[in-house]
């Protein structure tokens, strides 16, 4: 689908976030200058606002048209999704992960096939456009041919720093597999840079979580701020037939 290939963000001269689409909150200081470091907000990335922001315009306007091309042509929301039996916890996170007032910022979603992994990220991804944020989403697949495309035409840096900055990020469809060992180290790359500015990441596989590399399961697994969720309901596909 052309939709999801990588195009640079246009250039933005945002005197809020620079282009990025998303800054730090200005944290109140001390008598002796010393940042607030017990604020609510301290450290938070926070989605670019800004009436000018071209950056926040792009991702929005990308994530509209993704939603306009989803699979048979209607929306994968939560309330299209059938909760059945073993889909139960995945849903309850899903929901969790974009509520404002969840702590929670990175969800796995993993299981078997045809089980609803992928209508519940875009369910993720049309909640999250309903109150007013870009969320970009694509297979892992298809963002590494991307990226790749990115390096041909001499521009792997500003595709990474664009897949940093999206305000929510969706990958789906993570195998093991997928990638040269450079495509691979850039998406830890990227998913690392996220994980440490607390920007919120969704992402599926039909793995195991063990399968996943060491690091990257571990920030799944951080209870703080994640949950890796195992979906074991059945597939779909075969149900319905």
């Amino acid at each position: 689908m052309d939709e999801f290939k990588w195009r640079p963000i246009p250039k933005s001269n945002c005197p809020r976030c620079g282009g990025f689409g998303w800054h730090y909150a200005r944290m109140p200081h001390d008598s002796e200058g010393h940042a607030a470091y017990e604020h609510p907000n301290f450290g938070k990335a926070i989605p670019c606002k800004a009436p000018s922001c071209m950056a926040e315009q792009w991702n929005n306007r990308h994530v509209l048209r993704a939603q306009q091309e989803q699979e048979y042509g209607k929306p994968h929301t939560f309330e299209s999704f059938s909760e059945l039996s073993g889909t139960e916890k995945c849903l309850r996170c899903a929901k969790e992960l974009v509520s404002p007032l969840s702590p929670l910022l990175w969800l796995l979603i993993y299981g078997g096939v045809g089980n609803g992994k992928t209508h519940l990220l875009h369910a993720i991804q049309h909640e999250t456009a309903k109150q007013g944020g870009g969320a970009y989403y694509n297979t892992v697949a298809s963002f590494m041919t991307d990226y790749w495309a990115a390096v041909q035409a001499d521009r792997g840096a500003d595709f990474i720093k664009q897949a940093q900055s999206y305000s929510f990020l969706i990958l789906d469809d993570w195998k093991p597999e997928q990638g040269t060992d450079s495509q691979k180290a850039r998406l830890e790359e990227i998913l690392t840079y996220r994980y440490e500015r607390r920007l919120p990441v969704a992402m599926a596989t039909n793995r195991d979580v063990m399968e996943l590399p060491e690091r990257l399961r571990s920030r799944f697994l951080d209870r703080e701020i994640s949950r890796a969720v195992l979906n074991e309901g059945a597939d779909y596909r075969v149900m319905v037939h």
